[in-house]
């Protein structure tokens, strides 16, 4: 996934960037969980 933000980038892109991010994050988390599981 490649994400490029211009000095120009519309506030709608931002936002969608923003909810890519937080989708990013929620998986991190669940792989985090998942290692700790593993490792246990």
């Amino acid at each position: 996934m490649k994400v490029a933000l211009s000095a120009t980038g519309s506030d709608q892109e931002i936002t969608l960037l923003e909810s890519q991010i937080k989708e990013l994050e929620q998986q991190l988390m669940r792989i985090r969980k998942r290692l700790e599981e593993l490792k246990g």
